[in-house]
């Protein structure tokens, strides 16, 4: 059952996941997500700002590339102090609520050492993004502004940008994924679960690893939200109306709090919150198949974390098509590109989905609940998993439709200024509400197929 040749094998029983080769599969998987995430901010910083290139560096711009830098190291200094304090006093809080957590749940230290780990991943990932964000903005800024020719310097700020983007969501995940699996090894191992009861205790163990996600992404995100909010009006009121400073003006000191701001709270945040919110929800669907004989009996309920893996592969596959084969030369072409990474994701995601499901899944399981008892297949977990992959690209799709300065919404939104500023709030009321009715559509539609299917 454990062999590493075979990922799966079927008696009269089922179909059985082996757990050993799952492990391999999700170890590789998360080491080539890491490789790449890596090699992405090896590629980013090699874009040397500093060392002038003359032939560049016409026209004037010498001065600017020297001042874009300076500007750029006071950035990266205030987003290490604000982050450096942050975790200060973000550890007193965790501290104290591990503490908490230990005493609460029967003095047991499962709980609370998983609650840990996902506060520590969580900081981590928020860090690192921050690192490469103000590392990367400088670079884009510097490709875009010293590259002479017009569509090469629109392909080499975006695959500057796009790539310092790559570093944070493969890091993130491949370092999540790989820390949970590591996670249910060695408290497998140590409580050596049998029965659904046991394994459903085992995953509410686990489940403090999403908590722990979730605890510094609230710290992060509201607290980098205030600050720099708090910069950018402080920046309005005083640079613009009292010294008539131009916006984001970088002689105004809160014009640096509040680029440092964006980078701690809408990316450093941002990154404490995605991998809270990839934590919970595969530390839930742990809890779900601790309750299934058939899940638990044949390995099966490493799933979500196997399609976690493979999804891992399939967006190095569609990061190749960004900034190797839909190149991006020119401004509308950008949005584009942006769109077709939500298009081919979707489509490579669906085959892999498919042959999961039931490749790795037995044909019918049953989660008891103690008092209920509800069947599945795994064709109802495929469709369920491709109705929220294709409602996910619905609802993509027609954000951007919405937003986009290529379509009728926002361009007759722009239209609306010429009547005045009643006028311009109204109709920008009006499609804000408009763009919300897919959304809820495709929201409550998946809902209740899954509750059907």
């Amino acid at each position: 059952m454990d062999s590493l040749i075979y990922l799966t094998s079927t008696d009269s029983d089922g179909v059985y996941l082996s757990i050993a080769a799952a492990n391999v599969v999700i170890f590789i998987c998360g080491a080539f997500g890491l490789a790449f995430g890596f090699f992405n901010l090896y590629l980013v910083l090699s874009i040397d700002t500093k060392g002038i290139k003359e032939k560049l560096l016409e026209d004037g711009n010498k001065e600017k590339v020297q001042k874009m830098n300076y500007t750029a190291e006071h950035i990266q200094e205030g987003a290490n102090t604000f982050l450096l304090q942050e975790y200060i006093y973000m550890g007193v809080f965790l501290v104290i609520f591990f503490v908490v957590i230990f005493l609460i749940d029967d003095f047991k230290f499962y709980t609370a050492f998983a609650f840990l780990i996902g506060c520590l991943t969580s900081i981590i990932s928020g860090y690192i993004g921050m690192y490469v964000a103000t590392r990367t903005n400088v670079r884009v800024t510097y490709q875009a502004a010293v590259v002479n020719d017009e569509a090469e310097s629109y392909k080499t700020a975006f695959n500057a940008a796009f790539r310092g983007g790559c570093v944070m969501g493969f890091v993130l995940v491949s370092l999540a994924l790989v820390i949970l699996a590591a996670v249910i090894l060695i408290f497998k191992a140590i409580l050596d679960p049998v029965g659904t009861e046991e394994y459903t205790q085992l995953f509410d163990y686990i489940a403090g690893y999403g908590l722990g996600g979730s605890t510094v992404a609230l710290f992060c995100r509201v607290g980098g939200g205030i600050y720099t909010k708090a910069a950018d009006v402080g920046a309005d009121l005083v640079g613009k109306n009292e010294f008539g400073l131009d916006e984001d003006s970088p002689d105004n000191p809160a014009t640096i709090a509040d680029n440092v701001g964006d980078n701690v709270g809408d990316i450093a945040g941002m990154g404490s919150d995605l991998f809270g919110s990839f934590a919970e929800s595969t530390c839930a669907a742990l809890v779900v198949s601790g309750t299934s004989e058939e899940l638990i009996k044949g390995g099966n309920f490493y799933f979500p974390l196997m399609i976690s893996a493979g999804g891992i592969i399939v967006c190095i596959i569609t990061s190749f098509f960004a900034t190797n084969i839909i190149t991006v030369t020119s401004k509308p072409r950008i949005e584009k590109t942006l769109r077709w990474q939500l298009i081919i994701s979707s489509l490579l995601l669906t085959p892999m989905l498919i042959f999961f499901s039931l490749f790795l899944l037995p044909e019918e399981f049953k989660f008891n609940t103690g008092t209920l008892t509800y069947k599945s297949t795994n064709w109802g977990v495929m469709t369920c998993a491709l109705i929220g992959l294709w409602c996910g690209m619905i609802i993509g799709y027609f954000t951007d439709y919405f937003t986009s300065t290529e379509y009728a919404p926002v361009q007759n939104l722009s239209y609306s200024c010429k009547a005045g500023a009643a006028i311009n709030i109204i109709q920008g009321l009006a499609l804000g509400y408009l763009s919300t009715i897919i959304p809820i559509i495709c929201l409550a539609s998946k809902y209740t197929l899954a509750f059907i299917i």
